[in-house]
């Protein structure tokens, strides 16, 4: 949200103050999983820059349910001061445990964050305004406007019951993770896998190909060949010798933040 769209005008106590509500649902898209907004009025497709296919939190609910939709979210919008901020891919499906890099964003925004639909994810929601230069870098994401954000209710224990003014928190995160000189830190840090869009026949193409390609080649070969082989827990070491571990066969080289 801008300043200027902020000036003069009240702060909604909550989002639910608003009539910014859709339903979703998930589904297909090029074979992948996909949350699609709907209406809570038409029961068409809704969109994150038509206020008229939005509506309140009741009414999200009521045709979530009565429409056998999966879920409810909320649209970010210039003129609201909330902000949210997607942690994908961190919470551990069997143990529940949360990924390190996580705990220390969770713990830095301090506010109210909640589990994903999928429960594998978090979702911190605040008071705050996205600085310029970036929203997205490898599980990370965050929106303020012109993006509907799924609600679950699941608050994650021992985190705030409403949504914070956080705006120094925010600007501190964003500019660790997308200044220019501080975005390759953590990683080198071993805090945050940061994702380059590759899957794994490339990882394991580069792999091979890389100086050391020999040496990693005959490791890939004794894992796949190995019932189970332990992964490396040490926080202070590399993934191994060559820059890889060995996982359990079939699953892609390590990186070193993914808990």
């Amino acid at each position: 949200m801008s300043a200027e769209a902020s000036a003069g005008a009240a702060k909604p106590r909550s989002m639910g103050d608003l009539p910014q509500w859709v339903c979703w649902r998930a589904e297909l898209r090029e074979g992948k999983a996909t949350k699609v907004p709907y209406s809570p009025h038409s029961g068409s497709r809704a969109r994150s820059d038509d206020p008229a296919t939005w509506g309140t939190l009741p009414e999200a609910k009521r045709a979530a349910r009565e429409k056998e939709l999966h879920g409810i979210g909320f649209v970010f919008t210039e003129s609201d001061p909330f902000c949210g901020v997607d942690l994908d891919a961190c919470v551990d499906p069997k143990t529940g445990k949360i990924a390190s890099w996580a705990s220390e964003i969770v713990e830095a925004l301090d506010s109210y964050t909640e589990f994903s639909p999928s429960g594998t994810g978090l979702h911190v929601l605040l008071r705050a305004e996205l600085p310029p230069g970036g929203n997205r870098r490898a599980r990370i994401e965050m929106y303020d406007q012109g993006r509907f954000f799924t609600v679950t209710g699941r608050r994650l224990g021992g985190t705030s019951h409403v949504l914070e003014e956080r705006q120094e928190q925010l600007s501190a995160l964003h500019s660790r993770l997308f200044s220019p000189r501080e975005r390759e830190v953590p990683e080198r840090q071993g805090k945050v896998a940061w994702d380059r869009g590759l899957d794994d026949d490339e990882v394991l193409r580069r792999a091979a190909s890389a100086a050391n390609g020999v040496r990693f080649s005959a490791l890939w070969a004794t894992a796949r060949d190995t019932p189970l082989t332990p992964r490396l827990t040490s926080p202070s070491a590399p993934c191994s010798r060559s820059g890889w571990a060995q996982t359990r066969p079939g699953s892609p080289p390590c990186s070193p933040a993914r808990a």
